[in-house]
């Protein structure tokens, strides 16, 4: 990812160095002697960062920092001056610059901070560009439905987006499409910017189930890594936690989903160190959890907390409307990948 920083100083020595250490890192550097011509590149060309002295002919770098700041507030702008003082700091930052250097610097001084801002930017495009991802998906057809019942669900898929910390259970036999739900719910959350992680609890052994969920730390158990593992949990930070298939959860592990859904809080197995878990949980079945519950097969608080709201995905049989709505999305993905041009199909 390439990214443009602007320099404005009206030191032709310093501006020169900084375009070439820059540019050999890989920056697209572009540079100003004055405000006035920096403030203009900016409007023209704008920039993912600023390195910006503060004394400069014509308009100031504050000036020019208050500028930027009201046009762009989220591009990060370095300070640079010969006058370091504690006072002219806590100036600059609280207008808005992101850090402040004091000339004479060092070239590696200047990258580090480069890195440090331009993480944040990266992390914006990052943001933006699966927010872009989700609506391709999304506006290309991920949920087909035309039937009113498949309506409703997804009505109720877009209510529950709302929320960034509801849990939700999704309930539906095979192949309704409940992790395509819990994925559309994601998408359009308060938390589509952070991960979207799903787990099919039925797939794994209860030893591995956990280690899966919560990660280990090194020496954990025989055989484990001696880097540990990052859980489920811990990669859904900020994000959703998809459970898929919930109801195959072993007794000891529905006992430690609990605490998190109550406590939002765990620990790494092997671990002392207890871990904050800021998920959303989806959940999703195709049992009857009522019933397992009635049976004593799944734990009646686990129930209660991933019950908050209940989403039921009807299958194809009950929406026989959605039938040619379904072929029409799945002849053009057809037609799409294969270069063909079918239309339609014999009765």
């Amino acid at each position: 990812m390439g990214f443009k920083i602007l320099v404005i100083d009206d030191e032709p020595t310093l501006r020169d160095s900084l375009q070439f250490a820059l540019g050999a890192s890989g920056y697209d550097v572009r540079t100003a002697r004055s405000g006035e011509e920096g403030w203009d590149l900016f409007q023209r060309e704008g920039a993912d960062l600023v390195l910006l002295d503060h004394w400069l002919p014509g308009i100031n770098g504050d000036q020019v920092l208050a500028l930027m700041k009201e046009a762009s507030p989220e591009v990060p702008v370095i300070i640079m001056t010969a006058q370091g003082s504690v006072e002219l700091a806590v100036q600059a930052m609280k207008m808005g610059a992101f850090d402040f250097l004091v000339k004479p610097f060092e070239l590696d001084q200047v990258e580090a901070l480069v890195q440090k801002g331009l993480e944040r930017t990266r992390l914006k495009k990052e943001v933006e560009w699966l927010r872009a991802q989700y609506q391709e998906k999304f506006r290309a057809g991920g949920i087909i439905g035309v039937s009113p019942k498949m309506k409703d669900a997804v009505r109720l898929a877009e209510t529950l987006a709302r929320s960034a910390d509801t849990t939700v259970l999704i309930e539906g036999e095979t192949g309704t499409g409940k992790e395509l739900l819990a994925e559309y719910i994601h998408s359009l959350s308060p938390r589509s910017s952070s991960p979207f992680i799903p787990l099919n609890c039925g797939a794994f052994p209860q030893d591995l189930l956990e280690s899966e969920l919560f990660g280990y730390e090194k020496g954990a158990f025989t055989g484990a890594s001696e880097k540990g593992k990052m859980g489920k949990i811990e990669a859904a930070e900020k994000g959703t936690l998809f459970l898929d298939e919930v109801g195959e959860l072993p007794p000891p592990a529905q006992v430690k989903v609990l605490r998190v859904l109550e406590e939002k809080e765990y620990f790494k197995l092997g671990g002392v160190e207890k871990k904050k878990a800021d998920v959303r949980f989806i959940a999703a079945t195709n049992k009857d959890l009522k019933g397992e519950v009635a049976k004593g097969k799944f734990r009646d608080d686990l129930y209660f907390r991933l019950n908050m709201v209940r989403l039921y995905v009807p299958p194809l049989r009950e929406r026989l409307e959605d039938v040619q709505a379904l072929f029409r999305f799945f002849m053009e993905r057809f037609n799409e990948h294969f270069q063909k041009g079918f239309s339609r199909i014999s009765p």
